[in-house]
């Protein structure tokens, strides 16, 4: 049964993974180790007190009990993603019977490590540097996670276990230091904020260099793609205290005429939700800086059931 299950279930992520589009920069790639808790967890809600909570947490909270369970193993985890150890951590209780089941985890683990990346850029570093596989190994039947390390070659990050904790110390202050110079209303911040990266940035145009899609390419080597720029504009209006999600969708490309893959900012001002593409602003100046959401041009991705204004 479990060499039957096992093959089943490995087939099943290959086929879902087949079929998912890749976002470029906030798609995080797919592989958990020494299992984090005994209590049995189930795929349904579940009394849950999270024992650590960081950043906006604006997506966690909508997640259902079950899932923020998860979200709060991944935290916890922060010590091993920075050592490059294996991480295992146990999923949900599987029915063989259930069919359906392959694919509701898959999704319920993509739902929240998207939550958890999302309020928390410094995230996506160590995410990229892990591949996810999923297997059941005991008489409980149990699915679990296994996140391991990729190896130089496979890696989108030139961080590693080596050099992380250094390199992100290094970020953390460049960046207090330069939020430190902020003044004024929250949305003139936001637009110090957005000035200092399009003055600072520049995107990839080969879509190529390592760390083109987290915090570390554009605050530490000055380069980015859409989701590079986003969530470092939202890592520093965090530690600035203000009220900024990371947002995915489409949005509408001049150069193919065509609505591609995007990501950008959503700010919270005056009790209104404005957008903020500072990707687009880097050639725009400030034509995208809080302005409606409602623009025709940009398209949130409603897959994972965010609700991203409220």
């Amino acid at each position: 049964m479990f060499a039957k299950a096992f093959t089943q279930i490995l087939l099943a992520v290959v086929l879902v993974s087949s079929s998912v589009p890749t976002y470029n920069a906030y798609e995080v790639t797919t592989s958990v180790s020494v299992v984090t808790n005994s209590t049995e967890n189930t795929c349904e809600t579940q009394d849950f007190t999270p024992s650590i909570l960081i950043g906006n947490l604006y997506y966690y909270n909508q997640l259902n009990d079950t899932e923020k369970r998860l979200y709060d193993d991944l935290i916890n985890s922060t010590s091993k993603f920075l050592k490059g150890e294996d991480i295992t951590l146990t999923l949900c209780s599987y029915d063989a019977k259930n069919k359906k089941g392959y694919l509701e985890y898959y999704y319920f683990v993509k739902r929240v490590i998207r939550a958890y990346t999302y309020d928390n850029p410094e995230a996506v570093v160590w995410f990229e540097n892990y591949n996810r596989t999923y297997y059941i190994a005991d008489s409980k039947d149990y699915v679990y996670m296994k996140l391991t390390p990729k190896t130089p070659s496979e890696a989108t990050s030139s961080l590693n276990a080596s050099n992380i904790e250094e390199e992100l110390t290094a970020l953390h202050n460049t960046a207090k230091d330069f939020v430190k110079t902020l003044t004024g209303t929250d949305s003139e911040k936001i637009e110090q904020i957005n000035k200092w990266i399009i003055d600072k940035v520049s995107y990839d145009e080969t879509i190529s260099l390592p760390d083109r899609d987290n915090i570390y390419g554009p605050l530490m080597k000055g380069t980015a793609i859409c989701s590079g720029y986003s969530y470092a504009f939202k890592y520093l209006a965090d530690l600035a205290g203000l009220n900024v999600i990371y947002v995915t969708g489409k949005a509408y490309d001049k150069n193919t005429n065509e609505f591609m893959p995007h990501a950008w900012n959503m700010a919270c001002v005056d009790g209104k939700w404005l957008l903020v593409d500072v990707t687009f602003n880097t050639s725009t100046k400030t034509k995208y800086l809080l302005i409606n959401p409602k623009d025709n041009i940009h398209f949130l991705d409603n897959s994972y059931n965010f609700t991203y204004t409220n």
